[in-house]
């Protein structure tokens, strides 16, 4: 999917430089110049900028020239004031003339990044936290992971079933979460079962529920796991290590939209979406078995994989980046970056 553009007006080149290294790290795509004259030019012919940056006190066109001009031209185009010591009230001034918020100098990354994030959902108001897959925790510059991201933008919008395949930590769940959350069904729950954690005495009662009394200990009614994502979605981890039993009673809800609680007479439908993953080689798992053919075909309506990452090297760099920033916002440091041979080395 594509980067979202930030324009960044500053007549500073030490503070564009600030700009530009943790815009970027946050994985946008950034403009920079020094003057308003030079943003609106940008404006006129780039509509890909999403959302503009400024200084409040430049030479020639001050900031907040630069944001009625924009107001006037492009008035749905969300702005980001900036204002120096002793410039608080040209801060809130801007707001009032409409900018979308107003930080003071100096600011964090942390504080910058919550602000654009803040603009941006205004701009895009049906998507949430992470919706913009790129700027999620997933990260990636290279051809397998823009089809990853491809795929995802592709299957949101459906509700066929979705088998996601790949090692252990490429990042399986971070993509059915990136699915819901770009999905009709984003404001419904997406709940997580991981097939290979529980034992086969709880698999049943955890998924489908029981009524009381359904058996030693069962004292009030509990809902199980696919009621509780009705409307939603429930992600299966692990999906090879659902025991056999278990795969023939999903298959009939995949079937019939249908489920009966553990020692319950009554079918209760359900809408939910099924995405699974697994770190198996599915077709061996299907010539011994431990997979039944008509449930896998069930689940398997499409299929994405995720390559490891020693098959796509060119995303290191982006990574060690983004985790950098993470534990700049996390322990309140600033990290200038990682020395080339430990890049080297990592690679």
């Amino acid at each position: 999917m594509e980067k979202i553009e930030i324009l960044v007006v500053d007549d500073e080149r030490e503070m564009l430089v600030s700009y530009q290294k943790i815009l970027t790290r946050a994985n946008y795509r950034v403009q920079t110049v020094d003057t308003g004259e030079q943003a609106l030019e940008i404006l006129r012919q780039d509509n890909r900028v999403s959302l503009v940056i400024s200084d409040l006190k430049m030479p020639g066109m001050d900031g907040l020239t630069l944001l009625s001009r924009i107001k006037e031209q492009f008035p749905h185009l969300p702005v980001i004031m900036v204002t120096g010591y002793g410039t608080l009230e040209l801060g809130v001034k801007a707001v009032k003339n409409g900018a979308f918020d107003f930080i003071e100098k100096p600011f964090s990354s942390k504080k910058l990044l919550a602000s654009v994030e803040s603009a941006l959902k205004q701009l895009f108001p049906d998507a949430e936290e992470g919706s913009f897959v790129t700027q999620d925790k997933m990260q990636g510059k290279s051809s397998a992971m823009q089809e990853v991201f491809d795929m995802i933008h592709k299957v949101s919008h459906g509700d066929a079933n979705v088998l996601i395949t790949g090692e252990s930590g490429v990042g399986k769940e971070l993509v059915a979460r990136s699915i819901h959350k770009n999905s009709l069904r984003r404001n419904h729950p997406i709940i997580p079962i991981n097939c290979g954690a529980l034992p086969d005495q709880l698999f049943e009662s955890e998924l489908f529920g029981y009524e009381k009394g359904a058996f030693t200990g069962a004292f009030q009614a509990k809902p199980g796991l696919m009621e509780l994502a009705n409307g939603g979605m429930l992600f299966l981890d692990e999906i090879c290590e659902m025991p056999q039993n278990l795969q023939v009673k999903m298959l009939r809800v995949l079937e019939d939209h249908k489920i009966r609680r553990i020692g319950g007479q009554k079918e209760i439908p359900v809408n939910i979406r099924v995405v699974s993953a697994t770190n198996r080689d599915v077709e061996l798992s299907l010539k011994k078995g431990c997979l039944r053919e008509d449930f896998f075909y069930r689940i398997n309506t499409i299929q994405i994989h995720i390559p490891p990452l020693r098959k796509r090297k060119e995303d290191i760099p982006i990574l060690i980046n983004h985790f950098l920033m993470e534990f700049e916002q996390k322990y309140n440091r600033n990290i200038s970056g990682i020395e080339p041979h430990a890049l080297h080395a990592i690679q």
